[in-house]
């Protein structure tokens, strides 16, 4: 396997989707970066005279914490005839046991997929990590799609990018030498003392959102962001359009002055005889809130 391949894949489109995904859970939706602009001659220029309204729904955010409110909020409940073992594993599945699984069921929601990495600490306490699932490429059995037998996590360190190579066997750790991977340490899934261990499996566990491990922005995107632009087309309708516009003739006026004046003048000046004269002008906002409530 080539550096090059694996950086195809955390470039790649699925890695996308999950960014993709993390924006729109903070509410950096696209309509954002929109600007409103008019062509002159070819040119594009930016509307300054109009406004730019860009109002972002947090609807994403709102339905990941619903799915996982009412999957994770309750604690856990463990029950066996075994007091020793009851005890240690209600010390194992903790309050901060939860709160981290609520994190990796976030992920898998808003990244189609979450990861858990079982491992021993320093001081030979086994112990659960997650990981970001954008820093994580899975490798799957060419005959069984739904069994993964590695994976591939990319991640820096001291400005070197690592990638570490999870299998069976072990962890392999590589820098990318001039495209190809070059091997720096080999070591067993955990260490206890100067003495490297495996697990009888790969110590990563991969929650998916759903069979594909397509993540709730892939579905629902196209909704929020009409909805995003459509709200947005109102308010700024509501703000530069005035119930009522004087048009003057017997003046000539660029593109840009037209824009200007309509928007701070209400005035629209035309090339014609002298005249002035009233247009009424009406915003027809049952329509738009008819398509809102369709969405």
């Amino acid at each position: 396997m080539k550096a090059e391949e694996l950086d195809r894949y955390f470039s790649g489109a699925r890695v996308e989707e999950m960014r993709k995904g993390r924006a729109y859970y903070a509410g950096q939706n696209d309509i954002l970066e929109r600007e409103r602009t008019i062509i002159i001659r070819k040119s594009t220029y930016k509307l300054k005279h109009l406004s730019n309204n860009r109002i972002a729904h947090p609807f994403l955010r709102k339905l990941v914490d619903q799915k996982i409110g009412y999957l994770l909020a309750q604690p856990f409940s463990t029950h066996t005839d075994d007091e020793a073992l009851s005890e240690r594993m209600s010390a194992f599945f903790d309050k901060a046991f939860l709160r981290q699984l609520k994190a990796i069921g976030r992920d898998a929601v808003v990244c189609g997929a979450g990861w858990l990495a079982v491992h021993y600490d320093e001081e030979g306490q086994l112990k659960t990590r997650r990981l970001a699932p954008e820093t994580v490429a899975p490798i799957y059995d060419p005959e069984d799609i739904d069994r993964i037998i590695g994976a591939v996590r990319r991640y820096e360190q001291s400005g070197t990018q690592i990638y570490e190579m999870w299998t069976a066997e072990g962890v392999q750790r590589f820098i990318n030498d001039g495209g190809e991977l070059q091997s720096i340490e080999e070591r067993g899934h955990f260490t206890i003392g100067d003495t490297s261990y495996n697990w009888e499996r790969l110590p990563l566990i991969q929650f998916r959102y759903n069979a594909d491990a397509r993540p709730l922005i892939s579905l629902i995107k196209p909704l929020i962001d009409d909805y995003d632009a459509r709200v947005s087309d109102v308010a700024n309708l509501l703000a530069d359009t005035p119930n009522n516009v004087k048009l003057v003739k017997g003046h000539v006026e660029d593109p840009e002055e037209f824009v200007r004046n309509l928007a701070t003048l209400n005035c629209l000046f035309i090339g014609d005889g002298g005249d002035i004269q009233n247009l009424e002008s009406k915003v027809d906002v049952a329509t738009h809130e008819a398509h809102l409530n369709r969405l």
